[in-house]
């Protein structure tokens, strides 16, 4: 079977995710144009596709961001777990 994106694509998302944390939104279209705006596209489906793959990256590290921030569950106390 072959790969869901080409290797390209994600390696010019990470580093646009790299160089332009601050700018890259959960947001298509604003991601659609930051990639028109810093990288030398030709095609709109390649750029399309780096701009779905950089949203996807971005809505991963919020996720990740909100569960990390979040407390941890507390153990009940030893008496109460017996019951």
């Amino acid at each position: 079977m072959g790969k869901v994106r080409a290797s390209v694509i994600k390696k010019v998302a990470e580093e646009l995710l790299q160089q332009h944390r601050e700018q890259v939104t959960m947001d298509f279209e604003a991601n659609k144009q930051l990639v028109a705006q810093y990288v030398d596209i030709r095609t709109k489906r390649m750029r399309n596709r780096i701009a779905g793959y950089l949203t996807g990256l971005k809505r991963v590290e919020e996720h990740r961001k909100q569960h990390m921030m979040a407390p941890a569950a507390v153990a009940p106390p030893e008496e109460e777990r017996g019951k």
